[in-house]
């Protein structure tokens, strides 16, 4: 791993950076309630989401930041709270400098890709990064802004999740967050996310052949996917050059290109290929 990152993180920490619930009427307003929360978590708060709500109407909820596992302990304990509707679980990777952050983000973003997606459009938003619609369960990521646990230069890298039913097939409702360690942690996003190296041999060979059957590749242009084993010290000219290529024929702009997800989005889409044929498996950064 040290040969492959550009810099290291100086660590990581695992936290929930933000969690909703749903609460009975009766609780709403209650500040012992509240005071029992703010040694656990920042600026506990309840809302009312009885007008103009894109959820259930006539229902109350109480939102938490940076909660920690006894947050949810003390309201396990209380009567009349409900599902967790809307969770937001984080991975800091705390760096020296802003610029070291940049510059890791850049490794992230050339590295990362999710076990699973659907349809979902990777986008970028007021400098952060979104692996789909920002209003969906989705990873963002972003780091022009320090930890919020740390206040260090970090990579936040957050994976968000919105309706209870989602939250409950995560094993993520109250009792398991009363509960949360680093290993559920660590579990989670195992599960979840991938950080890994372009096999560009055997890309080039899957886009060549399936191009070349349907008519569409110029054999002028074969040199531009079917490059030699990939060579860590030259692999961002290798990404630039294969982006070249998609960009040729599949009009993706450069900001996209710099994204391997996106890259990964656009050959499952086209070709049908998942990224394992053509990647190889880095172990997460510490």
């Amino acid at each position: 791993m040290e040969e492959i990152l550009p810099l290291k993180p100086l660590y990581s920490v695992w936290f929930i950076d933000r969690a909703t619930l749903w609460i009975d009427k009766q609780l709403y307003g209650d500040s012992q309630l509240i005071d029992s929360l703010r040694p656990y978590c920042v600026e506990p708060e309840f809302q009312n989401r009885t007008n103009g709500s894109a959820y259930r109407i006539g229902r109350f909820a109480l939102n938490l930041r940076q909660p920690t596992p006894a947050a949810f302990a003390i309201l396990s304990s209380y009567g009349g709270v409900g599902d967790v509707f809307e969770l937001e679980l984080a991975w800091d990777f705390i760096m020296r400098t802003h610029c070291d952050a940049e510059r890791f983000e850049n490794w992230v973003r050339s590295h990362l890709v999710e076990l699973w997606r659907g349809n979902k459009t990777v986008c970028n938003y007021e400098g952060t990064r979104y692996s789909g619609n920002r209003h969906i369960n989705q990873t963002a990521m972003y780091s022009n802004r320090p930890s919020k646990i740390e206040k260090k230069p970090c990579v936040h890298l957050e994976w968000r999740m919105r309706g209870a039913r989602a939250i409950h097939a995560a094993k993520c409702d109250l009792d398991n967050l009363a509960m949360m360690d680093d290993s559920f942690h660590r579990a989670f996003w195992e599960k979840r996310i991938r950080f890994v190296e372009i096999d560009l041999t055997k890309l080039g060979r899957i886009v060549l052949g399936m191009t070349r059957s349907k008519g569409r590749l110029k054999q002028s242009w074969v040199t531009k996917v079917t490059l030699p084993e990939t060579n860590k010290i030259f692999i961002y000219d290798h990404l630039y050059r294969i982006g070249c290529f998609f960009k040729r024929f599949y009009g993706l702009d450069q900001q996209e290109l710099d994204d391997l997800q996106t890259l990964v989005d656009v050959v499952k889409k086209r070709f049908g290929v998942n990224y394992t044929q053509y990647t190889i498996v880095l172990p997460s950064p510490p």
